[in-house]
């Protein structure tokens, strides 16, 4: 035997590669690594197999239809740590309590719910647009007509707004959400929405009276305030709007109420008090004015955005009701195809049933001669001159 070299023991020596688990993806696409080693990589993207990750625990793959917030692909059984298929687009908000407090999907609801879900946010958003150029014509030019048109817009918004609000149906699985299901935010903004008809009436009473009078002073500051409590409504009302996204599972816009709820109720807020504080003479006059108009352009983009959204929530009702009607029109499909297989089995059973009455009974036939112990122990040997392969029976 040769000795060792010494410089083989100093040599460095590669680790032997392992083999991945069964159950790990690549981090990048997903792509099952089952067979890799260790120092492979993905064979779809490229990624080293070492920076791949286990797959997903049931838990972290959502369970229900969702959109996927740039194309819309329905992302249900994905991981929520991974990447849409269609766009690449990362998939977010997989640990929101939005999803976890809410145990079904927009879709599953009734069709009939969809529907009527549907119209309502469309008519919020025409209702919507169309209050925001009646209230500034009625007030910047003082026009009746513009007033009369902002009446009848604000009824079409409150009935919207009782449409997008209305209770959800409750199926075997549904939890109750405090947002979508509880009372008081329901009526908050029910009760809120007839502002802009107040508004309107105020304005029109402003408009009779006579000029300069205590009733034309009074009623104008009645219609300011209408305002105020009309766009702080439109507060909460995106709260409860935030809340349907979740259920929708459509995150990016649940999050776009939500923020753009807290920004318009925030300047408001602080455009009303800056208006107040203003009215105290000082040194902050001008600066209290600067801050409230900046305040206002804030408020205005919210609110363009605010509209932007609720055309959003329009088309997700849509796409709800068009996938209500999908799933339905699949499972009719199914039920059909398997009525039809169910036929057919009972049609070949009837048919095999009729076959083995109309078939003869079978008949008895003599039992076969049974062979002796000394037969059957008898060794038979051919004779000399004899067929071995005959059937001759032995003497």
């Amino acid at each position: 035997m040769s000795p060792i070299d010494p410089r083989e023991l100093q040599r460095p020596r590669t680790p032997r590669p392992e083999y991945v688990d069964a159950d790990r993806t690549c981090r990048s696409c997903g792509y099952s690594l089952k067979g890799l080693t260790t120092a492979d990589r993905c064979p779809e993207c490229g990624t080293a197999v070492q920076t791949a990750r286990p797959a997903p625990s049931p838990a972290e793959v959502i369970s229900s239809d969702r959109l996927c917030g740039k194309c819309r692909y329905n992302l249900r059984g994905l991981p929520y740590s991974g990447r849409c298929p269609e766009c690449g687009h990362p998939i977010r908000g997989g640990g929101r309590t939005g999803f976890r407090r809410l145990s079904d999907n927009l879709t599953q609801a009734p069709l009939y719910y969809l529907k009527t879900l549907a119209i309502g946010a469309w008519l919020l958003v025409g209702s919507g647009l169309g209050l925001v150029i009646a209230v500034n014509l009625a007030r910047e030019r003082n026009r009746l007509d513009a007033a009369v048109a902002a009446g009848v817009l604000g009824v079409i918004w409150t009935v919207a707004v009782y449409i997008v609000t209305a209770p959800r149906a409750f199926g075997e699985n549904t939890l109750r959400d405090e947002l979508l299901d509880g009372p008081y935010l329901r009526w908050i903004n029910r009760g809120a929405s007839l502002a802009w008809v107040g508004f309107a009436v105020a304005w029109m009473i402003a408009l009779r009276a006579p000029f300069g009078s205590t009733l034309e002073s009074t009623a104008q500051f009645g219609a300011n305030c209408f305002v105020i409590m009309a766009v702080v409504s439109l507060a909460t009302l995106g709260l409860q709007l935030a809340a349907l996204g979740d259920w929708a599972g459509d995150d990016h816009m649940a999050d776009r109420f939500r923020l753009t709820s807290w920004i318009m109720g925030a300047t408001v807020l602080a455009s009303l008090g800056a208006v107040l504080a203003r009215m105290v003479p000082g040194l902050l006059t001008g600066l209290l004015s600067w801050f409230a108009g900046a305040l206002s352009i804030i408020g205005a983009m919210a609110l363009i955005y605010f509209a932007w959204l609720l055309i959003c929530l329009a088309d997700v009702a849509r796409w709800a009701v068009a996938n209500h009607v999908t799933a339905d029109e699949t499972e009719q499909r199914a039920m059909t195809a398997r009525a039809r297989r169910e036929k057919e089995m009972a049609d070949r059973t009837a048919v095999a049933i009729a076959l083995q009455d109309a078939a003869p009974p079978p008949s008895l036939t003599a039992d076969a001669r049974s062979q002796t112990r000394y037969e059957t122990s008898r060794v038979d040997r051919p004779r000399e001159g004899a067929n071995p392969y005959g059937l001759e029976s032995e003497p």
